[in-house]
């Protein structure tokens, strides 16, 4: 088998490979890298993931979201 050595400068094939959250093969320029480290295509590319949500939650509430006569501690 070979490899690409070390000193290799050219442009990378656009491979095939599957969106990790739908399972669909997409060429490896359509799909993004989001937050939780996978790789996401178009459709899937806009919603959320456990990463920014557990950063959200971790941020607290806001004081709109507080109930009246209520401050943070």
């Amino acid at each position: 088998m070979r490899t690409i050595g070390r000193s290799f400068t050219g442009s990378t094939p656009d491979y095939a490979t599957d969106c990790d959250y739908c399972g669909v093969k997409w060429h490896r320029s359509e799909l993004k890298l989001d937050a939780a480290g996978l790789l996401a295509c178009p459709d899937d590319a806009e919603g959320r993931v456990a990463v920014d949500l557990d950063r959200e939650n971790a941020a607290g509430p806001t004081p709109q979201a507080l109930p009246r006569g209520r401050t943070r501690r």
